[in-house]
């Protein structure tokens, strides 16, 4: 029996993003950046991504990231500068984590772009959210691969900016995943799954909805 395997992968993502349900980055205050392991779409309102994908694979998987500088985006420059960070009270968090990029040097690179960054509570960041990642790296390595959207939401009546540059401080940070397919698993592997996480910004109301199907 002939068994075809079929992997979405992030450049059938970049190739046809219509047909596989990539948000749209059209708007006129919107910039798309395809990157070496990730597509990004960033507002020039808002100076922060409006979303990002990319694929996780378990080869792409290692045990830590060389830690590099922050700097600005050579290409999108409406993107943020670490003076808009300086005493702002809020960390720089990564929005396509730059340890699910370190197998690749240039990957790694650009994800320390500052236009692959949003403001983000140090409350969050440090618990919470790097929770999250870790249990995303967790179900990466049982996987066959991951597609995983992340962005930003700003539904909140009053925006909070900072800096120079006046980057504004989403109301909500999100992530979607969906697990690759197989129609055979090995053991130990895992069907579909759609596993989604909103995370809010204010440290008294952090919030987390999952869902498994």
């Amino acid at each position: 029996m002939l068994l075809t395997t079929l992997l979405l992968t992030i450049e059938t993502l970049n190739a046809q993003p219509g047909r596989f349900g990539l948000p749209a980055c059209d708007a006129p205050d919107q910039q798309l950046a395809i990157r070496t392991a990730f597509t990004l779409c960033l507002s020039n309102t808002h100076k922060v991504p409006v979303w990002a994908a990319y694929q996780l694979t378990p080869e792409m998987l290692t045990t830590a990231a060389p830690r590099r500088h922050f700097r600005r985006d050579p290409e999108l420059t409406s993107s943020a500068t670490d003076v808009d960070y300086k005493n702002s009270g809020f960390h720089r968090s990564h929005v396509v984590p730059a340890r699910d990029l370190a197998a690749s040097p240039q990957a790694l690179r650009e994800s320390y772009f500052l236009s692959n960054t949003v403001p983000q509570l140090p409350e969050l960041n440090m618990s919470a959210w790097r929770k999250i990642e870790n249990d995303i790296r967790k179900l990466a390595a049982q996987s066959d691969s991951l597609i995983i959207l992340t962005g930003t939401l700003f539904d909140c009546d009053n925006i909070r900016h900072i800096g120079p540059n006046q980057i504004a401080v989403p109301c909500a940070t999100f992530i979607m995943l969906q697990a690759g397919l197989c129609f055979i698993c090995p053991p130990g592997r895992l069907l579909t799954r759609l596993w989604r996480a909103f995370m809010l910004h204010n440290p008294k109301v952090f919030a987390a909805a999952w869902k498994y199907e």
